[in-house]
């Protein structure tokens, strides 16, 4: 990539910073969106996608669309996709073992685990603005 093309991608995303920080349609959207992260906005204001709050352990809440008939297979898939993104749009990069992560924890909603990665999340009552949660696993002994 030519230096007068990351000059001019640079230019764009400040006006388009800008303009975000400034339209309350556009709140949404921030600098360094992915196309598959826009789509998943405008699929949201369509009503095609479910915007669930995963609460995380340090209580910070962030939010994720979702489509409506999402397994929670596909569910923790869009959890790592979301939140690698956020640590790398923050520049607090840091490496998150997801495999541990999966291994230690549950996904939580409403005093259920979501033990079944095939079932939809609807089977769980989970839908528009649910709040989902991490709990720790218990080990078997």
């Amino acid at each position: 990539m030519s230096d007068e093309h990351k000059l001019y991608i640079k230019k764009i995303n400040s006006k388009i910073s800008k303009l975000s920080k400034k339209d309350l349609l556009l709140k949404d959207i921030y600098p360094k969106i992915s196309i598959d992260e826009l789509n998943a906005l405008i699929a949201k204001e369509k009503g095609e996608f479910y915007n669930i709050i995963l609460k995380k352990m340090d209580d910070e809440e962030i939010s994720i669309h979702v489509p409506h008939h999402c397994t929670v297979n596909s569910l923790k898939n869009l959890i790592k996709k979301r939140i690698n993104r956020k640590l790398m749009v923050d520049s607090n990069r840091q490496n998150i073992c997801w495999k541990y992560i999966w291994k230690t924890y549950w996904l939580y909603y409403k005093g259920q685990k979501l033990s079944d990665e095939k079932n939809e999340i609807e089977v769980y009552g989970i839908h528009e603005n649910s709040k989902i949660t991490f709990i720790k696993r218990l080990r078997k002994k």
